[in-house]
């Protein structure tokens, strides 16, 4: 039998651990599970990462670069359709890697040597939303004094991170749809819109709700 690439089998192990991670959470699925999932070794696994936090630690730094452009993307913008974009640019790549943020005080516990990039993170999400509001602002597409802005990007940043886990909470049949996550987003700036830019918002979300399963 031909030998795979030491390279392919990081990658799968990789590949698998996330959509274990992210259907039953890190804390349920061992690096056993992992291995015999894919059809190799507990030692083969160990090779390429010597526990969990180790894949824990890869599959956070998978999505940090994921997320890097979009951060910047948006805290360059100053108009709100590109800020819809980059909502659902953000929730299609959270969707992805949602185990991390299903619960992030136990996974911080559970992997102590992630917790200081976790809060990193969101320290940059509030910062590119806070730099989004202030060009929404300079092109009086948004309304809002800085103190406003700031308060307003704590909630975006919430939104934009805890989201899919009160979602799928609330939705055990239909969990985790990005849609609905940039809608809330979104829909949360919507009182400090001016009247042109809110109705560019609600047209966008209207039609992005209106999409097959969407509805309640």
């Amino acid at each position: 039998m031909e030998k795979k690439p030491a390279r392919h089998t990081r990658e799968r192990i990789a590949a698998c651990a996330l959509a274990l991670f992210n259907a039953h959470g890190a804390a349920s699925v061992t690096p056993v599970a992992i291995a015999l999932e894919i059809g190799i070794s507990p030692g083969n696994l160990h090779y390429h990462f010597h526990n969990k936090g180790e894949l824990v630690g890869e599959l956070l730094s998978r999505y940090e670069t994921e997320i890097a452009p979009l951060l910047e993307a948006a805290s360059l913008s100053d108009d709100v359709e590109d800020l819809w974009q980059f909502a659902h640019r953000l929730f299609d790549t959270l969707a992805r890697y949602r185990f991390l943020f299903r619960d992030l005080n136990a996974l911080m516990a559970d992997y102590p040597a992630i917790a200081p990039r976790l809060r990193r993170l969101i320290a940059r999400k509030e910062d590119a939303a806070r730099r989004a509001l202030a060009g929404l602002s300079r092109s009086g597409q948004l309304v809002a004094d800085e103190d406003a802005r700031g308060m307003l990007a704590v909630n975006l940043t919430l939104i934009g991170t805890c989201w899919l886990a009160y979602d799928e909470a609330r939705r055990a049949a239909a969990p985790n749809a990005p849609e609905r996550g940039a809608c809330q987003m979104m829909l949360a700036a919507a009182p400090w819109l001016s009247g042109e830019a809110g109705a560019r918002l609600a047209r966008l979300s209207r039609d992005a709700l209106a999409g097959p399963g969407q509805r309640d």
